[in-house]
């Protein structure tokens, strides 16, 4: 039977991702998750701890499909199984419940937060500085697409609801990426502008920068409910 809502997870080529995607989960099921949970892989069924305790499924992506790592979110609708799915990054923590993120779907097909760097020109202007394995092309395409003051958001807290809206904007984010096939995040901006998708805008609380608090308690108080760890997962561990 489909559920009605689901969290994911997308873990490719990098074994070592799956110690934060445990981390991850662990601290949903903490927060009172009790819904499925999946993840997306090319690693194989095999070698994933605490399935039964965490109570998550195993999804092998389909041989040939084309994802190296940044790419399997662009795919990951096709092996959703629910009505309103939530997929994260592995260098996520939730500290407080998530229940009310599922309701902002109920107006919208697709939610999520603006980065941190919340324009296309200011996310351009630090990746071409900061992040050398960017694609000078696809930061250009996307400026003259889409102009340097659109919106940038960061895909690592996405949520959406199944529709002809959203499998359409999935396959056009897929294929904006596979251009480049580096960042994700500059092929969805093209896709939302292609698709004349216009995203329900998260709240901050639901893709905080983990790195501003000292611990969870911090951010709990602050409000926020998810933390992403946007320079390196390995603080997670003992966050």
């Amino acid at each position: 039977m489909q559920s009605e809502i689901e969290v994911m997870y997308c873990v490719l080529g990098k074994p070592e991702l799956r110690q934060y995607m445990l981390k991850s989960l662990e601290s949903l099921r903490h927060n009172g998750y009790r819904g499925p949970a999946s993840v997306l892989t090319d690693l194989g069924r095999e070698g994933w701890a605490a399935r039964e305790m965490l109570d998550y499924t195993v999804r092998s992506i389909q041989a040939g499909a084309g994802c190296e790592r940044f790419g399997g979110k662009t795919v990951i609708d096709q092996y959703a199984s629910a009505e309103r799915t939530l997929v994260l990054d592995c260098d996520t923590i939730a500290v407080a419940p998530l229940d009310g993120i599922w309701g902002q779907l109920d107006d919208a097909e697709v939610a999520l937060c603006r980065d941190i760097l919340p324009t296309v020109w200011q996310a351009a202007v630090n990746d071409l500085i900061h992040k050398p394995s960017n694609s000078p092309a696809d930061i250009k395409e996307t400026i003259d697409v889409c102009g340097t003051d659109a919106d940038y958001f960061n895909s690592g807290v996405l949520a959406f609801r199944r529709s002809e809206t959203t499998r359409r904007l999935f396959r056009s984010w897929h294929a904006e990426w596979a251009k480049y096939k580096r960042s994700n995040q500059y092929a969805l901006v093209r896709a939302m502008r292609s698709e004349r998708v216009v995203p329900r805008v998260l709240p901050g609380e639901y893709n905080a920068n983990a790195f501003q608090y000292r611990d969870r308690a911090a951010a709990r108080m602050q409000g926020v409910r998810i933390l992403h760890f946007f320079c390196g997962p390995q603080a997670m561990l003992s966050f």
